[in-house]
């Protein structure tokens, strides 16, 4: 699955780095619902939530933190005479680990300040059916890092690092 995160980092400027971090979120999610329903025998209707939390939560936000992980990676790739693309795949993935990491903060910290919005929409816990339970959202949008880390970084010298 890291080859379908590949990309020509040297050539993307921040447009291209988002743009590519979007193709990249759908790729990922459904790496970790169909690793949840191959693991667990859960009801359909759980795991249409957890996807829908995920597709709510995740993306829309501005990328700082996942775009500086990936232009990082570019710069020194670049200045030190090294073909990005070689880290590109594991680059996307700890850009999303950093904004996944943010959504769970934000999921819980809305709960906490009662927040209304986020990301110019109602936030996920003032949703009709959702309330409270949102604070566990929050933890299985934690357990979506630890997940791509473990899946991706498996046999990377850096994996325990990360986690």
């Amino acid at each position: 699955p890291l080859k379908d995160l590949s990309m020509d980092l040297a050539s993307l400027d921040l447009d291209g780095m988002v743009n590519e971090m979007n193709r990249a979120l759908p790729i990922m999610l459904d790496d970790f619902l169909n690793h949840i329903t191959s693991k667990y025998e859960l009801p359909n209707s759980a795991m249409e939530r957890m996807k829908r939390m995920l597709e709510y939560n995740v993306p829309g936000g501005k990328y700082y933190r996942g775009t500086m992980v990936l232009n990082s990676v570019k710069t020194i790739c670049l200045e030190t005479g090294v073909d990005p693309s070689k880290f590109a795949g594991h680059a996307m993935i700890i850009a999303w680990c950093i904004e996944i990491l943010q959504a769970c903060f934000l999921v819980a910290d809305d709960i906490m300040d009662r927040s209304e919005t986020r990301r110019g929409k109602p936030c996920w816990y003032l949703l009709p059916d959702i309330g409270l339970d949102g604070a566990n959202d929050s933890l299985l949008l934690e357990s979506f890092v630890y997940f791509l880390i473990r899946r991706y970084f498996k046999d990377h010298p850096a994996q325990h690092s990360l986690m």
